[in-house]
């Protein structure tokens, strides 16, 4: 779909969009991309040759020099930065990948514990209901009683070393919560620094892009200026050669006259010497 307004620039970006996909900058494949009338494609196109032109020059090399590096410096910060910024999501999925192996781990030897605990919360439900049982008969089960009284004093045992366990267990969790918490921190530290970095190269290129631009229209205003001074020598040139010109007809013409001159100065020689003899 054509579309209307088009200016140089936009005629000079579809042509090096073609010239990189291989193609011909012809006009209409120029005016499938901008839209816009043929003349006008046509126009802004010979200008961009007669610009093209013009770069042969130092000035022009120097320019297509400038910019060349300019784009290569972007290019290049562009894909270190990608560079890094894979890096560091790699680092961090890993260390989190691993943050959470530890946490899943210790989340398994909780569940461990906790059934553990039950198990033996009913080994102690059923050895206190057998010492009511057993109390109640006391006299005809003395030595049953001793028993489940060394049950018990085991059970109370393991009960101490699960509480131990579990309190190592929940210092563990919380020195890998605060392990996490103090990565995430520094981390978001990185990515601020990260962030100012990028920031920072971003507004030289643009800082850069900027006095190339300034560099390019002081350029142009003096090819400008080349322009008008050779169109003045050509006109002087011109006036030149045509004076030239009339001098060299009123020359032939005087020449013309001599001769003239000179035949009639033979004749009266000749009829001068008739008459002396």
């Amino acid at each position: 779909m054509s579309r209307t307004g088009i200016d140089k620039d936009m005629v000079a970006s579809a042509i090096r969009q073609l010239k990189e996909e291989g193609k011909s900058a012809s006009v209409p494949e120029i005016r499938a991309l901008t839209g816009g009338s043929f003349t006008t494609i046509q126009r802004y196109k010979k200008e961009l040759e007669a610009d093209s032109r013009s770069l042969s020059g130092p000035g022009g090399r120097i320019r297509a020099d400038i910019l060349g590096l300019v784009e290569q410096l972007e290019k290049k910060l562009l894909e270190r930065a990608q560079l890094e910024i894979g890096e560091a999501e790699q680092k961090l999925a890993a260390q989190a990948k691993t943050v959470n192996e530890k946490l899943q781990l210790a989340d398994e030897r909780a569940s461990a514990q906790q059934e553990r605990i039950k198990d033996l919360e009913a080994r102690l439900a059923k050895a206190e209901t057998l010492g009511e049982e057993y109390a109640s008969k006391y006299n005809a089960a003395n030595n049953e009683l001793a028993r489940q009284a060394v049950d018990l004093t085991h059970s109370q045992r393991e009960s101490t070393a699960r509480a131990q366990r579990i309190e190592a267990l929940s210092t563990e969790l919380k020195t890998a919560r605060d392990a996490l918490e103090g990565y995430q921190e520094v981390m978001q530290r990185q990515r601020l620094q990260d962030q100012v970095q990028s920031d920072s190269a971003v507004n030289d290129l643009r800082h850069q892009h900027q006095k190339v631009l300034s560099e390019n229209e002081s350029l142009r205003q003096q090819n400008i200026h080349l322009i008008r001074d050779n169109e003045r020598l050509q006109a002087q040139q011109t006036a030149h050669i045509r004076q030239l010109d009339e001098l060299a007809r009123q020359l032939e013409q005087e020449r013309a006259t001599g001769k003239d001159l000179i035949r009639q100065i033979a004749r009266l020689e000749a009829r001068l010497e008739t008459l002396q003899s």
